[in-house]
């Protein structure tokens, strides 16, 4: 900085810090609160991600129904086929990936806002085994994030334009 010349730069960092500080999950959000819009958004990208782009939490294909048990017995693929046919990877009964489901348990306070999978017990079960079986589904991605980022700041853009 030349020399005589001041800084404002502490105060416009302390504002930001105030203004970060007044965000809560609990104000209003476009459709419900902010946290709950915001939890929307990653009920929504997991549903996308997993039925209708068929990847896992990872990005990669869904790992292939298996064929054969370990004793050489036809497995879960081949009944899905005859008794479920065109059923893609990951929905049998849909219960899982349902909205209520997938929109899951919610807890919303001003500073934290969570969201754990499932509301029925049975979904909350499978989920836990699909994702022991090496089925993770259930978490951010790139693409959550960003949609979660999008969410965001269309929402300050609305608290500083007072819409």
């Amino acid at each position: 900085m030349p020399d005589g010349a001041t800084s404002n730069a502490k105060e416009v960092e302390d504002w930001l810090d105030e203004c970060a500080d007044a965000i809560r999950f609990t104000s209003a959000g476009a459709d419900k609160s902010l946290g709950e819009d915001l939890c929307d958004g990653i009920s929504e990208g997991i549903v996308d991600r997993t039925i209708g782009n068929q990847q896992a939490l990872d990005g990669s294909p869904l790992k292939p129904l298996s064929e054969k048990t370990p004793q050489g017995k036809p497995s879960y693929g081949p009944w899905k086929r005859k008794h479920h046919p065109g059923k893609p990877i990951s929905v049998l009964s849909g219960q899982m990936m349902s909205g209520t489901e997938v929109k899951g348990r919610r807890d919303i306070g001003d500073d934290e806002a969570t969201i754990t999978h499932g509301v029925d017990e049975e979904a909350i079960k499978k989920g836990g085994w699909f994702t022991e079986q090496g089925r993770p589904f259930w978490g951010l991605d790139d693409t959550i994030v960003a949609n979660l980022m999008d969410r965001a700041r269309a929402w300050i853009k609305g608290v500083f334009s007072g819409g």
